[in-house]
């Protein structure tokens, strides 16, 4: 009797540890999910173009209790890839269908965080001509070579009537998919660094605002523009399972901020356009 008491016993003092320990195991694992919800140190990456303006932002962070880190990296692609990684907690300088095309080819999970707070466009530009209509027949026009940017070009140029696309297609637009061009225009493919640089030696180009700013050039000296500039939103480019924790919250205000949009309205106005 005393035997099977004692075994008894055992048992029950071994199951209230097990329970305990299970029961720590879970309480140190919700800290931690708290305190990364809740963390304020934060590390962000941007490159040459944007960081002006994730200094500012990175000033507003700190002003609410944040310290802040910036990386610098030299394209947009390693922004979206310091991101993924983890080696940055959120990043900018990425318009939303060139992440979602980084989504699908690297089995990304980046989302930019909302309310989007600006886009950004392209034009068409030339020396020679200052009026749509004056481009002449078998017109030689440079667009961007890659997959997104070429879309944009292509959707641009049907929006106002220089060409017609297939419309029965729901995929990236290219050169392929015109169906009607009156002019018999020639789309010249080239490198999204080249492209402006064309424009003394082709009829019309196709360039991105910061490009031709880049350039020493006014942005908003073009032909016409993209008409849906809104479909292509910026700004902090976060994990998609830290949008909606505190800090990723704060980082996607922080755009908003006045210290952040009057600095990007004054300094970037031939550029961005703020969305509220």
């Amino acid at each position: 009797m005393k035997r099977k008491l004692f075994k008894l016993s055992s048992l029950l003092l071994l199951s209230v540890l097990v329970l305990t320990a299970c029961s720590g195991s879970d309480t140190n694992s919700g800290d931690t999910a708290k305190e990364e919800d809740n963390k304020k140190d934060i590390t962000l990456v941007t490159n040459e173009a944007s960081l002006p303006i994730m200094e500012k932002v990175a000033e507003v962070m700190e002003g609410k209790g944040y310290k802040t880190k910036i990386n610098l990296v030299d394209l947009n692609v390693p922004v979206m890839e310091s991101v993924q990684d983890g080696s940055a907690d959120g990043g900018l300088g990425v318009q939303i269908k060139f992440l979602e095309n980084f989504n699908e080819k690297n089995n990304g999970n980046l989302v930019i965080g909302k309310p989007y707070p600006y886009y950004t466009g392209i034009g068409l530009y030339s020396n020679k001509f200052n009026d749509l209509k004056d481009i002449p027949e078998n017109a030689r026009i440079s667009i961007m070579h890659d997959p997104i940017n070429m879309d944009m070009a292509m959707r641009m140029l049907r929006d106002h009537g220089v060409i017609e696309l297939d419309e029965n297609k729901n995929d990236l637009y290219t050169p392929m998919d015109i169906t009607k061009n009156p002019k018999n225009i020639e789309l010249i493919e080239v490198d999204q660094t080249q492209t402006y640089r064309m424009i003394d030696d082709l009829d019309a180009v196709i360039a991105w605002f910061a490009t031709v700013k880049n350039a020493g050039d006014d942005a908003r000296s073009y032909i016409v523009r993209n008409l849906d500039g809104e479909d292509y939103p910026m700004g902090i480019v976060l994990r998609k399972e830290d949008e909606n924790k505190q800090w990723a919250k704060d980082l996607a205000e922080a755009m908003h901020n006045p210290t952040v949009k009057d600095f990007v309205t004054s300094e970037y106005s031939e550029i961005y356009d703020y969305i509220d």
